[in-house]
């Protein structure tokens, strides 16, 4: 037993995320997700020309031919078919790379942190801006604006990278500032196409940020340990994949 401890220990070791820290990510996860049904369910209550539509007319007369590109290339390949091919292939590559478990754990995670985006366009129900007013490059119709699952999917990854994939302080915070760019660009991207308000990306991060954290603690504190006791000999001792009670 002290042979496996030491070898877990130098396998994966713990990073700077404390238990105290963990112990309030459930109650912080509640209160995201009320903030985000609470901000969806005023914004649809402003109405379709509230004056955050006013941030999308601005951008629909200032657009410039390779910004075009780009977002509605984003707009392609975060589609949610895009979005299962790419959390696939991270998968598949961490499953080669790092175990089973870890592959799991980030699969799981962005899953947490996206498609409760399909929960809330169900209980806000809310109207897409009006293509009229926005001169929306893409033709997105029907009531499921809030919160933008595009976002939303970029944030769960980003996310799952931090609390998942790196494993140092200092490579959580670089991964956290690129992806954090790389989840604005995204959101900034379905202001410029015309087919989001930005409460809807706005929401898309609480949302994302509460199930991502949620889950997060329901991995470390049960989930992963009950793998690794129950089939260890598929996904080694509980907590080697987070090492043990830290990500």
């Amino acid at each position: 037993m002290a042979d496996l401890a030491r070898t877990t220990s130098t396998a994966s070791p713990p990073g700077p995320v404390t238990g105290v820290t963990r112990r309030w990510w459930p109650v912080a996860a509640v209160v995201l997700y009320v903030l985000a049904l609470l901000l969806g369910l005023w914004a649809k209550g402003a109405g379709r020309f509230s004056p955050e539509l006013g941030w999308d007319v601005a951008l629909s007369h200032d657009r410039i031919g390779v910004f075009s590109a780009l977002a509605l290339w984003i707009n392609t390949v975060l589609q949610p078919l895009g979005g299962v091919v790419i959390l696939a292939a991270a998968c598949l590559l961490l499953w080669s790379r790092r175990g089973l478990t870890t592959a799991l754990a980030f699969g799981s995670t962005v899953c947490a942190g996206w498609l409760p985006a399909a929960v809330g366009k169900a209980l806000v129900d809310r109207a897409r801006p009006p293509l009229t007013a926005t001169h929306a490059l893409v033709p997105e119709l029907g009531t499921d604006s809030f919160p933008s699952g595009h976002t939303e999917l970029a944030a769960a990854l980003v996310l799952a990278g931090v609390l998942v994939i790196a494993r140092t302080r200092r490579t959580r915070r670089l991964v956290g500032i690129v992806g954090g760019v790389f989840a604005l660009v995204v959101a900034a991207s379905r202001l410029y196409l015309g087919v989001h308000y930005p409460s809807d990306v706005l929401g898309s991060l609480l949302v994302a940020t509460a199930g991502a954290l949620l889950w997060t603690w329901l991995w470390r504190g049960w989930i992963d340990p009950w793998l690794g006791a129950r089939f260890g000999h598929l996904f080694g001792a509980p907590g080697t994949t987070t090492g043990g009670r830290h990500v």
